[in-house]
């Protein structure tokens, strides 16, 4: 009937909205990595099969962005970590032309690593807190994070054409809820009179009528114990009744 229709279409809606603001986000950060949003996926879903996760992945990579945008301009700590240890390395990084390629690069540098604490230092340095967890990844070797990104596509990422769906989505949900907004303020200016109205008869009423205010108040005042003692004493006489007394000794046995 319209009752399933209408649950139905409101959890169509919900579920929609949901998905529109998770592509949403998607894009502001594959956009702050520097990469594709494919890329943010297959390499979220990779660290997940390899010991670590997505939130240590997306960690790591908004590090490691933050560290390349320094080192291009010829500051920051990693810039400087790395001359010091590999001159060679840092110049290779700095050529690199995207983010995605200089994050292979540094998995790849990790990877030929065989010392424990140079290859946590280095990880920590290029991806933060993340560090010790994407060194793990780095761990288990280039053509295990490849397979793990090519399975990650069989899945179905999301693409630029679904971004730009939830993007369209989001445009025409903002411009009904503006649309909305007008119309509620239409609504309410409208109604403003007629309570304006109201409200003025009221207090005029309230002015000319004070003596029935008053006995209105006299009678609330006077009343009122008295209804406050019938109801105690009701409840007093419940209390003490045969009924509820059997009640409470049958939960008492319980």
């Amino acid at each position: 009937g319209f009752g399933a229709m209408a649950i139905a279409g409101v959890g169509a809606f919900a579920l929609v909205k949901s998905s529109a603001e998770k592509m949403t986000a998607l894009e502001d950060f594959s956009k702050t990595a520097g990469m594709t949003v494919e890329s943010i996926q297959e390499l979220r879903f990779a660290a997940t099969q390899m010991g670590s996760s997505a939130e240590e992945m997306d960690s790591g990579l908004r590090t490691f962005t933050e560290g390349m945008g320094k080192a291009r301009s010829g500051s920051g700590k990693l810039l400087t970590f790395l001359e010091k240890i590999n001159p060679a390395f840092a110049k290779q990084l700095m050529a690199t032309k995207t983010n995605e390629e200089g994050f292979n690069l540094m998995l790849g540098a990790l990877q030929k690593l065989d010392d424990p604490q140079r290859k946590l230092a280095l990880a920590t340095m290029a991806f933060g807190s993340a560090g010790e967890s994407l060194a793990r990844v780095s761990g288990e070797g280039a053509a295990k994070l490849k397979a793990m990104r090519e399975e990650a596509r069989k899945f179905g990422l999301v693409t630029q054409d679904d971004i730009a769906h939830a993007a369209e989505f989001d445009d025409g949900l903002n411009k009904l809820m503006f649309a909305f907004d007008l119309a509620k303020n239409k609504i309410a200016t409208a109604l403003m009179p007629a309570f304006s109205n109201m409200f003025s008869k009221i207090s005029d009423w309230l002015s000319k009528n004070q003596d029935k205010v008053q006995r209105f108040g006299n009678f609330l005042t006077d009343g009122l114990p008295k209804a406050i003692e019938m109801v105690l004493s009701a409840f007093n006489s419940l209390s003490n009744s045969t009924f509820l007394s059997f009640l409470i000794k049958k939960k008492k046995k319980v």
